[in-house]
């Protein structure tokens, strides 16, 4: 699934980040590096280390490793290759299993999530390129070989969110109670509108006030879907012509007119 990935998902978490120094660095792969694709998959060897910043690396319970592509302003996930109990890992590394119908052969660099109970460490590789991918998912090559600058994320008081499951986003938003709500994907429109009248995909939901302050929100953001396809789009290359009267664009006024002008006097006493 091709979803669009600032921070997987997390993005919507920015009301209650604080920005801190970052914690690790991703020293492999190395930046340039080449993999080519063997019996039907590719490993890769993940390296970082420790930097002494919040978070501590012995807090950290969790770690999630994703495959992109993209531009560093223009990140793009194709697959979410493992999510590791920080218990399982040994000595700051890990190797990730890439399958060759991931994406298409080309650049590529990986992202590093750390999850502890107060903070949410996001990091990335520099760029390394792989050889011998069948899948159809583009992966363009890009100059800069380092990679996105990391994003550390103080959350909320009450820990970390909820981890992201598939069926989180199939409960009716109204019928949700806990302090992180999470909401359907926007479809993609059809080619061909068969309606005959409007309906409501989801029923509408009740709204109330608080009468005093509160010290603590009912819950926290709402987290959003991502994308299941690609929109794919192209510039338009055919030349224009050379005047306007050749692109549609001129006319004789004459032409559209339906009424005749004449002339009014103007009233005397």
């Amino acid at each position: 699934m091709l979803i669009p990935v600032r921070l997987l998902l997390l993005q919507h978490f920015f009301a209650l980040l604080q920005l801190a120094v970052a914690d690790l660095s991703v020293a492999k792969p190395i930046g340039g590096s080449e993999y080519s694709v063997s019996s039907n998959t590719v490993s890769i060897e993940v390296e970082w280390t420790d930097v002494g910043r919040s978070p501590e690396l012995d807090t950290v319970t969790q770690y999630v490793f994703t495959l992109c592509t993209g531009s560093n302003s223009k990140i793009q996930a194709i697959s979410t290759l493992a999510t590791v109990p920080a218990t399982e890992i040994t000595g700051n590394r890990y190797t990730v299993s890439i399958d060759r119908e991931a994406g298409a052969s080309g650049s590529y660099f990986l992202q590093v999530v750390a999850v502890s109970p107060e903070w949410i460490a996001i990091h990335y590789s520099n760029r390394f390129t792989i050889t011998g991918m069948q899948g159809n998912k583009p992966a363009p090559s890009v100059n800069d070989p380092q990679g996105p600058s990391p994003e550390t994320m103080k959350i909320g008081p009450n820990g970390g969110p909820p981890p992201i499951d598939s069926a989180s986003f199939s409960i009716p938003y109204a019928s949700q109670t806990g302090s992180y709500r999470f909401a359907p994907m926007q479809t993609q429109p059809g080619s061909v509108v068969t309606a005959t009248a409007w309906t409501r995909q989801n029923p509408t939901s009740t709204c109330s006030f608080y009468a005093t302050n509160t010290a603590t929100p009912e819950w926290y953001t709402t987290i959003t879907a991502g994308w299941d396809y690609t929109i794919l789009t192209r510039m338009n290359d055919v030349h224009p012509r050379p005047l306007p009267e050749h692109n549609g664009g001129w006319y004789k006024p004459a032409e559209k007119m339906t009424l005749t002008t004449r002339k009014v006097n103007r009233y005397q006493q």
